[in-house]
């Protein structure tokens, strides 16, 4: 049996199009869908699952592209999101809707959620690249919250989510929705982050957490923090892009804990979109 990480066992996903590995954490609470970015399945990824992992929830990570295990490369990455059968799975880099690309992972998020014990539906994590698949899977009945940190596409669309159907059923869900973004990420559209309280009908309070220093190494940056009744948005201090991984703010990552914890544990609450 295939092992990169020896706590994660190395499964299989199939639907009639794609099949792909699932690296499987230990069970332990709600499930979680952690989808990678754009270096591949990098161990600093590995590593942020088996944090995720630690705070009670079953991580599950989707092998998309690039390498699996390593510090990842971002030229593999890319040839391997382009190449012709991915393409074809996530069509949203070309800006278009991911109807196809959220086929697997509604497939993903069903595997997961019969495999584990998640009352209030399964929690799914994007970044970069994957930002708004996680974004996306808000319409599936088997999500209970999402998380797109740095979310890089659609693109060409910098306003835009991409969900298919439109970004205006995100007014309609009851389900918890998470963005993260550095103020300073010249990599990722700041303005689809900034719409997400009109698009949800929400005034979320703003507080802050941590130093008020942007020069600090990444992990000691401070945060702002916009609360709503569904939304929850974090902005990191100062420059970077991965704020979950590479770049890692520890009182981000604490936050998104924090948020899966309030959204899927407990007894099991009726979901709406």
């Amino acid at each position: 049996m295939k092992r990169v990480r020896m706590e994660f066992e190395c499964l299989r996903v199939e639907t009639p199009e794609v099949a792909r590995d699932v690296y499987l954490g230990p069970k332990r609470g709600p499930g979680v869908l952690l989808l990678h970015e754009l270096m591949g399945l990098t161990d600093d990824t590995f590593d942020l699952a088996a944090r995720i992992s630690e705070e009670g929830f079953t991580v599950a990570l989707p092998h998309l592209f690039g390498p699996a295990g390593g510090k990842g490369s971002l030229a593999a990455g890319a040839a391997g999101l382009f190449d012709r059968c991915i393409r074809s799975q996530m069509s949203i880099l070309a800006g278009s809707q991911p109807r196809k690309g959220t086929a697997w992972l509604a497939a993903a998020a069903e595997w997961l959620d019969e495999r584990t014990d998640s009352p209030n539906g399964i929690g799914v994590i994007g970044m970069c690249a994957t930002g708004a698949y996680a974004m996306a899977a808000v319409l599936d009945p088997k999500v209970g919250a999402v998380v797109a940190s740095q979310a890089a596409g659609p693109a060409f669309q910098p306003g835009s989510w991409g969900i298919p159907g439109g970004d205006g059923q995100l007014r309609e869900t009851t389900k918890g929705v998470m963005a993260l973004r550095f103020r300073q990420d010249c990599r990722s559209a700041s303005r689809r982050v900034e719409l997400l309280p009109q698009l949800m009908g929400e005034s979320p309070s703003s507080s802050r957490e941590g130093p008020d220093d942007p020069t600090l190494e990444p992990s000691r940056r401070g945060i702002e923090v916009l609360q709503g009744a569904r939304l929850h948005v974090v902005w990191a201090d100062g420059s970077g892009h991965s704020v979950l991984n590479v770049d890692q703010v520890e009182l981000a990552v604490a936050q998104v804990v924090a948020f899966l914890h309030r959204n899927l544990d407990g007894p099991r609450a009726e979901q709406g979109p």
